[in-house]
This record gives C-alpha cells, structure tokens and sequence, in this order.
C-alpha cells in the first residue's frame, strides 16, 4: 500500500511503483557451503539469504560460528526475518548458534544475522540432506 499525504493543496502529481515476482529474496545459500567473513555494526544486519529446501529433505540446519563480537542469527520461512517475525532464533551469548529441523517443512528459508553489538568474522553454513 502507498499513501500520498498533502499538506497543502497540490496538482500534477505522477506516482510510479513496480513490483519483481519474489521479492524479499537475497544472495542464494548452498547446501554445505558456508558463507565466510559475516560483519555488522551493532543493531545492525547482514544481507539477507535464501536456501531452498526441497521436499524431502531432512535434518536442516543453519548455524553461525567463530569471529568476535555478538551475532545472533535469524531464521524464517517464507520471508526475511526480523526481530519479531522469525521461525528460529537462538538468542545466546557470542557467535555460536544454530536453528535445527530434523524434518523440515519445505520451501524458501530466509536467514540474516543481526547484531547484538559489533561483530566480525563470523560463518554462517546451511546444511541439510537430500
């Protein structure tokens, strides 16, 4: 939804949007391959990522390690996470975390890193079974 607001009275006024099929994606994850060197300013986020698991699939995981700082990871399905729309997020102290599902439901699971205060150096690695 967009909204224009006056203030005053006004003429003239010409209003464009566009619209791209499967918004809110962001840089594909692999399976297994991890995504190195993370960083981000406190209350700050990292790019948000996508995996797609098919059906299936078993045993998913994403997990946040090494680096400094505090990073807390942030895991959704269906959309970008946020800090209150999320499906998994551990919330610990320091850059060791994961969101595990044994038999997860399938789709597109967004993840990001936020930071709880600045933080460097961290790897995030997706992993599931086929």
């Amino acid at each position: 939804y967009v909204m224009v607001y006056a203030y005053s009275t006004f003429s003239g006024l010409s209003l464009t949007g566009s619209y791209s099929a499967g918004g809110g994606g962001g840089t594909t994850l692999t399976n297994g391959v991890p995504v190195t060197g993370l960083s981000a300013s406190s209350g700050s986020w990292t790019p948000t990522y996508t995996l797609v698991v098919p059906s299936g699939a078993s045993n998913l995981s994403f997990a946040i390690s090494g680096g400094t700082g505090d990073a807390d990871l942030y895991v959704r399905l269906g959309g970008a996470p946020s800090t209150t729309s999320y499906t998994c997020r551990p919330y610990l102290s320091g850059n060791s975390e994961t969101c595990s599902w044994t038999a997860p439901t399938a789709g597109t699971y967004y993840v990001a890193v936020r930071a709880y205060s600045t933080f460097s150096g961290v790897t995030l690695t997706p992993n599931y079974t086929p």
